[in-house]
């Protein structure tokens, strides 16, 4: 699991939501990212199949023309750095926004919750 996850989402979300929905909130985030990363594999193939022309072989790699091999290491490099680069730029300009609502979000839970008692 990525770090963000663990330690920033999972702390954030505890400390601004009421501590009965801490649970749910937890578990929303995890099928959100289990989500998110397993269409990962999925887009990586059919970038690199479709945009960056990997070919597919039944020969063993050993078998296969140098050119070939380099071809295919490309189009998959190429997709793995599309695929990561873009979520993590994505996911960085996201978590830039909560610098900005964090200490309000996390005042007003504190506020709520001293109003339950």
């Amino acid at each position: 699991m990525p770090f963000p996850s663990i330690a920033c989402s999972r702390p954030i979300f505890t400390e601004v939501v009421r501590p009965e929905l801490r649970g749910s909130i937890i578990a929303y985030q995890a099928m959100v990212e289990g989500l998110m990363g397993s269409l990962g594999a999925f887009w990586v193939g059919r970038l690199a199949q479709y945009t960056f022309h990997y070919q597919t072989s039944r020969a063993a790699v050993e078998d296969m023309p140098p050119a070939l091999r380099e071809q295919n290491a490309r189009a998959l490099g190429l997709a793995l750095t599309i695929t990561t680069t873009i979520p993590w730029t994505i996911c960085t300009l996201l978590y830039s926004l909560v610098h900005f609502t964090y200490k309000h979000d996390r005042n007003r839970a504190a506020e709520s919750q001293s109003h339950m008692w």
